[in-house]
């Protein structure tokens, strides 16, 4: 029983095997691409108009220092709209945002795509930036962006970083400060991954309302952008700052939404996969595809080594705790698989919604 389980593993356990040694590979390989390489640039010689739009649902506690925040970056403040797009918050954001001057629409309806969707019909100027109401932009990000945004590229993404002096977050912080350096060199190769919601700097020529039927609104225009021939990018110059929850439980059930969110999109972006340009070839991919099916990857190899090397097994269990015990980011990466076999979970039996529905 146990011979035909192990040679029934076989075929699993080496492609599994593969596919892992691809994504441990594919940091370095898209770097040494990327060496020497830079992103183009253009100068800065005028300061276009930009709508701003912040989709929002109940965000009192940050949309006044998120209006601040953008009032108080290095631009004009009279070449800015800011547009507060509200789904139907019961709770202060809107009456905050009236405060302060801002347009604000009440939508009523529920749904980060709907509201962004909403506020470029309604916004006045050709640039438009997207941007969530609970991350705030160094005061040089739009002006870098805007830098970025030349011919062939259709928006430029901000990177994110976390300010945490909690052990688990600094580990957070690692692993994102990674995966936003890799971004970026995906950026320098074609395009990135994935723009982030929480910064988009694009235009209304290159924008189509978003499908609302989509699960998540960034990766979805990504994927849009790219299909036009044009690029997504993120470059090394452009930050925000992202507020994360205070507690480790919610910050993991955020992630765990998220990333069910990102399954479910890329899913539905599949038939991208068979077109030979580098970001559907290879870039979205590996890191999509062969990234959530981490676990699963994990699993069949670690059945086939309890199987027939249980030894080997054990020594490499005992180091993962070892180096998770030495090293946060090791740590992080356990949470973060487990987080992702939460999410198909989530995905397979039905309980992630499409639309970018608030909860």
């Amino acid at each position: 029983m146990l011979d035909s389980l192990t040679v029934f593993l076989v075929p699993f356990f080496i492609v599994s095997l593969a596919s892992l040694l691809i994504l441990l590979l594919y940091p370095f390989t898209t770097s040494l691409s990327a060496k020497n390489k830079e992103l183009a640039k253009r100068k800065l010689e005028n300061f276009p108009e930009v709508s701003v739009i912040v989709p929002t649902y109940m965000e009192e506690d940050n949309i006044e220092r998120k209006i601040d925040n953008l009032y108080g970056i290095d631009y004009p403040q009279d070449k800015l709209e800011v547009l507060v797009v509200d789904s139907g918050s019961t709770d202060d954001t809107r009456s905050i945002a009236e405060e302060k001057g801002v347009k604000v629409i009440n939508l009523k309806k529920r749904g980060k795509i709907k509201a962004i969707n909403h506020g470029v019909e309604e916004s006045s100027y050709e640039h438009l930036l997207l941007t969530d109401a609970d991350v705030f932009q160094n005061k040089n990000a739009l002006k870098e962006a805007l830098i970025h945004l030349v011919k062939g590229v259709g928006a430029v993404g901000g990177r994110s970083r976390i300010e945490t002096d909690v052990l688990y977050q600094k580990s957070k912080k690692m692993y994102h400060e990674r995966d936003w350096d890799l971004r970026s060199k995906e950026s320098v190769l074609d395009s990135t991954a994935s723009l982030d919601g929480k910064f988009i700097l694009t235009k209304k020529e290159f924008f189509e309302d978003i499908d609302e039927e989509a699960y998540t609104d960034d990766l979805q225009l990504t994927v849009d952008i790219r299909k036009k021939g044009l690029r997504a990018i993120i470059p090394e110059t452009v930050f925000v700052t992202e507020k994360t929850p205070d507690k480790v439980s919610e910050d993991i059930q955020q992630m765990r939404r998220r990333c069910s969110l990102s399954i479910g999109n890329s899913v539905q972006n599949l038939g991208i996969v068979k077109d030979l340009e580098k970001f559907q070839s290879i870039i979205f991919p590996v890191r999509r595809f062969l990234s959530y099916f981490l676990p699963f990857k994990l699993l069949v190899v670690s059945a086939f080594l309890i199987l027939t090397s249980p030894l080997i097994f054990s020594f490499l269990v005992g180091l993962n705790i070892v180096l998770s015990v030495l090293k946060p980011q090791v740590f992080y990466y356990n949470i973060l698989t487990f987080i992702l076999l939460l999410s198909w979970k989530d995905y397979l039996l039905g309980r992630t919604l499409n639309g970018c529905r608030w909860d």
